[in-house]
């Protein structure tokens, strides 16, 4: 779905995905919509189509695909420059929301180390959004405060999050 920039996917191209993909797949497609895990839709002329039924389990899955094939910080590094413009977009916000959680989590580096720190220093409060998602090991108290002075946050979204995350 990100590399076609689309929410959906012709339900023929996702029964053929998962079938080269995964052995003995016959039902897994039924089982998928049956359980409102994906949903099946029609367009205006009778074209089914597959989407992910809740938007966030789609971001989730979307980032697991692009950190998928990485081992280390300069996999990520490579991975996520190469796709940079398009993780940007208005689109993608729920995708990178991710990777600001998943990164850390993962990688144990934070997010601008690994993409342009200039990109994402417009998304200050999916930063600090992140926090409450992710272990205290993978808070990295100096970079992210060194990265909050260069670019600056503003005082209701710091006292916001140091409220949601008092103990």
């Amino acid at each position: 779905m990100f590399s076609i920039q689309r929410e959906y996917i012709p339900l023929a191209e996702c029964d053929a995905l998962l079938s080269d993909s995964i052995r003995n797949s016959s039902y897994l497609l039924t089982d998928l919509l049956d359980s409102s895990l994906l949903s099946l839709e029609c367009d205006n002329s009778g074209r089914e189509y597959v989407r992910f039924t809740y938007q966030r389990m789609c971001d989730y899955c979307i980032a697991r695909v692009l950190l998928g094939e990485c081992n280390t910080k300069e996999d990520v590094t490579n991975q996520l420059r190469k796709h940079s413009e398009t993780l940007i977009s208005w689109r993608f916000n729920g995708v990178l929301e991710q990777l600001f959680i998943m990164v850390p989590e993962m990688y144990d580096v934070e997010l601008w180390e690994v993409m342009d720190e200039n990109l994402l220093a417009e998304n200050m409060k999916m930063l600090l959004d992140s926090f409450r998602w992710r272990s205290a090991k993978h808070i990295h108290e100096d970079e992210i405060i060194r990265f909050i002075r260069e670019h600056g946050c503003s005082i209701e979204d710091w006292w916001s999050t140091l409220l949601v995350l008092a103990p």
